[in-house]
C-alpha cells in the first residue's frame, strides 16, 4: 500500500513541472492571440481611414470619368497596372534569390514579402515601417529570425542606393525647370534617403561602432537609474545585434549576388518612374517622357521625409503643384487619383490581405548556416 502511495506521489510530482510547463505555454500562445488581434484590429482602422480620405479627395464625377476611359484608354491602365506590378515583381525577386540562397529552394512568398514592405510603407510615418513589417512577415514564413531582419535591410541598402544613382542620373538627362522650393525639397530628402543606408553600412561592417552605440546607451540608462546591471544588459543586446550583422555581412558578401539585386532595383525604380507617364496617356494627355520622370523624380524626393503615414497627403501636393505645369485642366486631379490608386491604394488592400491570411510555418532549414541557435 505504502509502495503504491509512494509511486503515485511521484507521478504526480513528475507530472507537475510539466503542467506547469504547458500553463506557461497556453498563457504565450493567448498573449500571442491577442498580440495578432490588436496588430490585426489596427491595421483594418488604419487602412480603412487611408482608403476612405484617399477615396474622398476624388468626387463621384471624377470617379465616373474614369470607368469611361477604361472604355476607350484601357490599354494605357493595362501598361500602368503592369509597371505597379513590376515594381513588386523585382522587389520580390531579390527577396527570391536571397531565401534561395540561404534555402536551396525557390521560395513562393518573395513577391508578398514585397507587397508587405509596401503596405508597412504605406501606413507608417515618414515610410519606416516597410522593413519591420517584411522582418515580421518573413519570420511567420519560418526563416529564422537573424535573416529574416538582415534580409529586408540588405535589400533595403541596395535599393535606396541603387535608386538614388538612377534618380540622379535620369534627373540629369531629363532636367525639368519646376517650382524652387519644390527643389529644395527633393535634395534634402535625396540626401535623407542616402544617408541611413550608409550609417547601415557602418553597423554591418563596423562591430566597434555598435559595441560604442551599445555601451553608450546602456551607459545612460545605468546612469539615470532604469537599470542596474550594465554589463549584463550590455552582453545581452549585443549579442542579437552581432548576430544581426554578421548575417548582413554574410548574404551581401557574394558579389554576384549583390550584383543582381542592383539590376532588380535598377528595373524596379524604372517602372515606378515611368507609372505617372502611362497614367497621363491615360487621362488623355501626351506630355514628353523625360519631364514626366523627371518630375516624378523631384515629387519622390521631395516627399520621402514628411511625417504623415506613406508620405499620404503631400505626395498629393507635391503631385498636383508640380504637375499642374504639364497637365491641362481637371486632368491634373484626375491622374492624381488614378496614380494614388495604382501605386498607393493598391498596395495597401494587397498587403493587408497578405498579413491576415498569412498563418505561422515551421522553420525553414537553412544551407550553410552559421548560426547554431535563433534570436528569440
Amino acid at each position: 500500500m505504502k509502495m503504491i502511495k509512494l509511486c503515485t506521489m511521484r507521478e504526480d510530482f513528475q507530472q507537475k513541472p510539466r503542467n506547469i510547463e504547458l500553463s506557461i505555454t497556453d498563457r504565450k500562445n493567448k498573449k500571442m492571440k491577442f498580440y495578432r488581434f490588436v496588430f490585426l484590429l489596427i491595421n483594418i482602422v488604419t487602412v480603412g481611414v487611408i482608403i476612405y480620405v484617399g477615396i474622398s479627395k476624388g468626387n463621384v464625377g471624377n470617379i465616373n470619368i474614369i470607368f469611361e476611359l477604361m472604355k476607350s484608354n484601357k490599354i494605357w491602365l493595362l501598361l500602368a497596372l503592369l509597371c505597379a506590378f513590376g515594381v513588386v515583381l523585382f522587389d520580390g525577386l531579390g527577396y527570391t534569390m536571397l531565401l534561395k540562397s540561404k534555402t536551396g529552394k525557390v521560395a513562393r512568398f518573395g513577391i508578398k514579402t514585397a507587397i508587405v514592405g509596401r503596405y508597412g510603407d504605406a501606413i507608417t510615418p515618414l515610410g519606416t515601417g516597410g522593413q519591420p513589417f517584411q522582418m515580421y512577415y518573413l519570420k511567420m514564413k519560418g526563416v529564422k529570425l537573424n535573416y529574416a531582419c538582415a534580409m529586408p535591410l540588405v535589400k533595403y541598402i541596395v535599393r535606396v542606393i541603387t535608386g538614388d544613382v538612377v534618380m540622379v542620373t535620369l534627373l540629369l538627362i531629363c532636367w525639368v525647370n519646376t517650382e524652387k522650393f519644390m527643389l529644395i525639397l527633393a535634395i534634402i530628402g535625396l540626401a535623407l534617403n542616402t544617408v541611413i543606408p550608409l550609417l547601415m553600412l557602418m553597423f554591418a561592417y563596423r562591430r566597434n561602432l555598435a559595441e560604442k552605440v551599445i555601451e553608450s546607451v546602456v551607459k545612460f540608462l545605468y546612469k539615470i537609474k532604469i537599470i542596474k546591471k550594465s554589463q549584463n544588459l550590455k552582453d545581452k543586446w549585443l549579442e542579437p545585434v552581432e548576430s544581426l550583422a554578421m548575417a548582413m555581412r554574410e548574404l551581401s558578401s557574394n558579389f554576384k549576388q549583390v550584383i543582381s539585386l542592383v539590376v532588380f532595383a535598377i528595373f524596379e525604380n524604372i517602372c515606378y518612374l515611368i507609372l505617372p507617364y502611362l497614367v497621363s496617356r491615360f487621362v488623355g494627355q501626351s506630355p514628353n517622357v523625360f519631364e514626366i520622370v523627371g518630375l516624378t523624380i523631384i515629387i519622390h524626393n521631395a516627399a520621402s521625409f514628411m511625417p504623415t503615414p506613406g508620405a499620404s497627403g503631400v505626395t498629393d501636393l507635391a503631385f498636383y503643384t508640380v504637375f499642374s505645369s504639364v497637365l491641362s485642366g481637371d486632368t491634373v486631379l484626375l491622374a492624381l487619383l488614378v496614380w494614388r490608386m495604382i501605386s498607393f491604394y493598391l498596395y495597401v488592400i494587397l498587403g493587408f490581405l497578405i498579413l491576415i491570411f498569412t498563418k505561422k510555418s515551421e522553420n525553414i532549414e537553412l544551407l550553410n548556416d552559421k548560426f547554431s541557435e535563433d534570436i528569440t
